[in-house]
């Protein structure tokens, strides 16, 4: 019973470690895209981007 036992503590941990992984691989890479439309054309239009958040790779 106690050889059981550790088996499946064993299992249990193994289990928890990979689906803790499994979010590492998924992540995507930090890229964007924006797109601005019906902007008059010949017309000096300024358009201008901020961060706003800024998250820690932690």
């Amino acid at each position: 019973m106690k050889k059981m036992r550790k088996i499946f503590a064993v299992l249990l941990t193994l289990a928890m470690v990979l689906a803790m992984s499994i979010p590492t691989f998924a992540a995507q890479p930090n890229t964007a895209t924006i797109t601005v439309d019906k902007l008059t054309p010949n017309d000096n239009t300024t358009v201008s981007i901020y961060q706003v958040v800024k998250f820690n790779d932690a």
